[in-house]
């Protein structure tokens, strides 16, 4: 089979499938609506929506790419002290220069955020601390 066939049946396929999964996802939604005072079986039924959303884009997964997304829980979470608004700046100041050879990771995010906005207030209170207890 040659790539241009295998191509065609691919997007035969996952016109179908795109089908099949809105159908899924409808079904989905209708249960989760007929137990709409059950927080227990609304919170199933939302892990099955979440489920099905990731094995449909695992599969139709055509560019065969991946990426993966950091946001600013993530940046709050290395650096509690920084607003929304300010984690969001570092995220797109590690986005700017990013360099492939190192990638994204909790080190590249708290190195950012220190070149930034400096040193974490927590941190300098806590070292004024002990300098006033010497």
């Amino acid at each position: 089979m040659s790539n241009s066939d295998r191509e065609k049946w691919w997007s035969k396929d996952l016109a179908v499938m795109d089908i099949q999964f809105q159908d899924r996802i409808k079904a989905v939604l209708e249960a989760t609506n007929r137990c709409s005072g059950n927080e227990r079986m609304q919170h199933y039924w939302a892990n099955v929506l979440r489920e099905l959303e990731h094995t449909f884009n695992k599969v139709r997964n055509t560019k065969r790419k991946i990426s993966i997304d950091w946001d600013v829980d993530d940046v709050q979470t290395v650096r509690s002290d920084l607003t929304i608004d300010q984690s969001m700046c570092v995220l797109e100041r590690v986005n700017k220069l990013y360099d492939p050879t190192i990638g994204v990771n909790w080190d590249t995010i708290r190195v950012t955020a220190y070149e930034l906005y400096g040193t974490p207030r927590t941190l300098r209170l806590d070292k004024a601390m002990e300098s006033d207890i010497k």
